[in-house]
This record gives C-alpha cells, structure tokens and sequence, in this order.
C-alpha cells in the first residue's frame, strides 16, 4: 500500500521518515532529517500591488472638490446658532452630495448629539441629588436666590 506525503501529497518511499519532495517528517516515524535537506515554505507570488487611490476616489474629488475655507466658515456661524445649526447639520448630513460636508454635518451632529445626552445627564444628577436631599428642584432654586440677593 502507498503512502503519500500529508503536506504535498507526494508518494512516500517505503519507510521513509523525511518526504523527499517537501523535506516534511512523515507523522508516526522517527529519525531526524539530514542536514542537508531543510524545509522551505514556498510563499505564494502576490498580484501587483494597485494604486492606493482607486479611480472612483479620483473620479469623486473632480466631481465635489474638497470644500473651501469660505464654505466651512459660513457652515460654523451657521452651526453656532442653537436650533437652526442643530437642523441645518441633521439636513447636511443626509443630504449633501460633497463629502467633506457631509462628514463636517456630521460631526457638528454628533457634537450636538453629546451635548443634548450632557445635559440630560445633568438634570438626572439634579433630580436624584433632590430625592436623596428631600428637597424640591423649586425649593432648591428658591434658596439659590434668596441667598445672592
């Protein structure tokens, strides 16, 4: 009955410890390779590497240019304006066709975003430290002032 080699498949000779195609030891047998004969994993020849920007990205940045200095000052004092930056980003987001503002909205959005979960965070922090104090979110504010004036 033949054997053949485990790692590539070539037909071993009779008692044979080594494969004397690959150089692999044969499982079950022992006796040490020569040292003339080593194991060489052959490393597959890799596809030439391709240009790190592909054509869709080029053919995108002649399409919608990166956006100017102008676009993102105006987008700025926009988003600095409370409820309308808040809706302008949520629109941009969604709806621009240039992707540097479209990732600007969206960031402005996420701004937002952490800004309202702040402020929730807040008012929960108040509302429990009323609880545990017994007093009344109204009664705290009352003695605020009464203490300024």
């Amino acid at each position: 009955m033949a054997k053949f080699c485990t790692y590539c498949g070539f037909p071993l000779e009779e008692n044979a410890a080594v494969c004397s195609e690959c150089g692999v030891s044969v499982p079950g047998m022992s006796a040490e390779v020569p040292a003339e004969q080593t194991i060489v994993n052959e490393v597959p020849v890799q596809a030439p590497v391709e240009e790190f920007t592909s054509k869709s990205v080029k053919e995108e940045t002649k399409l919608y240019p990166p956006a100017g200095i102008a676009s993102f000052f105006f987008l700025s004092f926009v988003y600095a304006i409370p409820l309308v930056g808040f809706l302008c980003s949520i629109i941009l987001s969604f709806t621009s066709k240039n992707p540097s503002l479209k990732n600007y909205a969206r960031s402005v959005l996420l701004w937002y975003l952490m800004a309202v979960v702040a402020v929730l965070l807040v008012v929960a922090g108040f509302f429990v430290l009323g609880l545990t104090l017994g007093v009344s979110f109204r009664e705290f504010i009352d003695e605020f002032y009464y203490f300024r004036i």
